[in-house]
């Protein structure tokens, strides 16, 4: 992938930050930008120019929990692909998130450089 993404990481915890931008330099074939922050209201504020290419979503955030943090970035970025992270290891929960359009749920933890590469390369098809 030669494209340069633009990729926004709405993540509180900053060792998850942290962890994240590291396996995104690690992911093969990926050429980004990333833009942070640690609450859902600075992620869709920073959103609003369109330029974000993917969205990477906590989705246990100071200013938003669970579903209703998905729909929110979901409504305000329509058409931007959003990757749902959490640390909640539930194929029910997993299914709603897809069903109600999340690209990809990846468990915190349970998810290395070549899976969260591949999950973004299959997300901006």
């Amino acid at each position: 992938m030669s494209k340069l993404l633009r990729i926004l990481l709405i993540e509180d915890d900053p060792g998850h930050a942290r962890l994240i931008q590291e396996m995104l330099k690690d992911a093969q074939g990926l050429s980004f930008v990333l833009q942070w922050t640690a609450r859902l209201s600075e992620g869709l504020a920073r959103a609003q120019d369109g330029k974000i290419d993917l969205v990477l979503l906590d989705l246990s955030l100071p200013d938003g929990f669970g579903v209703d943090t998905f729909r929110r970035a979901a409504e305000r970025m329509p058409g931007v692909p959003v990757l749902v992270l959490s640390s909640n290891d539930d194929a029910q929960v997993a299914e709603q998130m897809c069903r109600a359009g999340a690209c990809a749920y990846l468990v915190k933890g349970q998810f290395d450089p070549a899976s969260l590469g591949q999950a973004i390369r299959s997300a901006i098809r």
